[in-house]
């Protein structure tokens, strides 16, 4: 069982003694006591007299106000919940989550069970995601819902992993560059109808920071007179770690 009320469990007394006994009795203050029965419906009232009060022989007590202490009872219950990680901030957007670990996921708490009838899960206090640079790991304090309440335990590690974001930039105008598999063909006097391409890359953002129009050398690769005349492939090699979407016009 458990007292869920009221919350301040205090009364007033009025005594009267010698100046020597009233001394003792007021440092520390004289307790209250008072004595449940086995059987406890949802409310107890306390009739309270001076036998309640533990008070020398030679000090009398005049007046106790309340004279009477209603309480609340409530059963004590235990449960299982969840336990729940809140996010604030904006990561970094050159990372993103890969995975979020809570150890435990899980909390048992106990309590009255009308603090605890609306509890599915237990909160933390917020994970700052402006403050995630790489994998890491955290420990976060538990926030217990209710007064009278109990957790197992106070504080749930967070483990971290991240993996690099993903995105792609298109770059408009690129110079298109001829090259020749014989070298002979070089003394050939080529026109090429399409001057520049537009070209689509997917990477990392931190690579595609890295990459610029300058970077990126778009070619034809003329094997003969004959292919020549014809519709060529547009090349291009990539140094970095990305990826190729598109190239327009694609021939």
């Amino acid at each position: 069982k458990a007292l869920i009320w009221p919350s301040s469990k205090q009364v007033e007394i009025t005594i009267q003694g010698s100046a020597f006994f009233m001394s003792n009795v007021t440092l520390p203050p004289p307790v209250v006591r008072v004595t449940l029965p086995d059987q406890l419906g949802d409310k107890y009232v306390a009739r309270l007299s001076a036998d309640s009060v533990s008070l020398p022989a030679t000090v009398k007590l005049l007046e106790i106000k309340p004279s009477q202490l209603e309480f609340g009872i409530d059963n004590i219950i235990e449960r299982t919940v969840k336990i729940v990680v809140p996010q604030i901030g904006q990561i970094n957007d050159e990372i993103k989550l890969k995975s979020l670990e809570l150890i435990p996921s899980e909390v048992k708490i106990e309590g009255p069970s009308r603090e605890l009838v609306s509890v599915s899960q237990i909160e933390s206090i917020p994970l700052n995601l402006s403050l995630i640079q790489n994998a890491t790991e955290y420990e976060l304090e538990l926030r217990n819902p209710g007064i009278l309440s109990e957790l197992e335990a106070r504080r749930v590690k967070v483990k971290i992993d991240v993996e690099d974001a993903v995105g792609d930039v298109t770059f408009h105008n690129i110079p298109l560059d001829l090259r020749f598999q014989d070298p002979k063909l070089q003394n050939s006097v080529f026109e090429n109808n399409t001057k520049s391409v537009s070209i689509r890359i997917q990477a990392s953002k931190k690579i595609l920071k890295q990459i610029s129009k300058e970077t990126l050398k778009p070619y034809l690769l003329i094997e003969s007179l004959a292919t020549a005349k014809q519709e060529i492939e547009v090349k291009l090699d990539l140094d970095f770690a990305s990826k190729l979407i598109q190239i327009s016009p694609a021939k």
